[in-house]
């Protein structure tokens, strides 16, 4: 049904990207007014288009699937799997990934693994979570987890942002919030659950 499709959509973009960067750097598109900028414009539409279809495929799956989340989990973390070892590949064809890379990572391979099972857990806790939670929380809490993220940055690694990238989190927060403004309206037991999480 619908979760081989998100993985497929996956493999292709991952592929529609590689093929028109390609397509750029030999002149595919040197006829064409400022190409760079509309090769931006099109990746850019085409993320946004392909990660609200993997939002909503996402809950649609769970609503007949929702016996069987930890499958579910598990096939959309190796359909990811799958999808960055053909990134990984193009772009180690293509000599874009170097040696030293390739030894840093075998060098490193328990963080790796730890990193692959910390994703793998959070998938499965998401799918968990977005079984239960209603669908205009989702968006609100996959972006809280950049604020999580700069965070935890700061705070382990003493990594510093500048005004610009604390007003650039702060506007995609506060955008999703406004697009999900129809549950911030107050419920008869209280706040809703997206005011409560913000």
């Amino acid at each position: 049904g619908v979760l081989p499709w998100r993985c497929l959509v996956a493999v292709l973009m991952v592929l529609l990207i590689v093929a028109l960067r390609r397509g750029a750097k030999r002149g595919y598109f040197q006829g064409l007014e400022s190409s760079s900028t509309l090769l931006g414009g099109g990746l850019m539409l085409l993320t946004a288009g392909l990660a609200t279809v993997n939002r909503v495929l996402y809950k649609v799956a769970l609503v007949p699937l929702g016996d069987y989340v930890f499958f579910l989990a598990q096939f959309t973390t190796f359909g990811y799997v799958f999808a960055y070892w053909s990134a990984l590949l193009i772009n180690r064809s293509r000599g874009a990934v170097s040696d030293g890379q390739l030894r840093f990572a075998k060098e490193r391979w328990q963080t790796f693994a730890s990193i692959g099972a910390l994703e793998a857990g959070s998938v499965l806790l998401g799918m968990l979570s977005a079984k239960s939670l209603p669908g205009e929380i989702l968006p609100v809490l996959s972006k809280l987890f950049l604020v999580f993220q700069m965070i935890f940055s700061r705070l382990l690694l003493q990594r510093s942002y500048s005004q610009s990238q604390l007003s650039g989190c702060a506007l995609c927060v506060l955008g999703v919030i406004a697009s999900a403004g129809s549950s911030l309206r107050l419920r008869s037991f209280g706040a809703s659950p997206a005011l409560l999480f913000v």
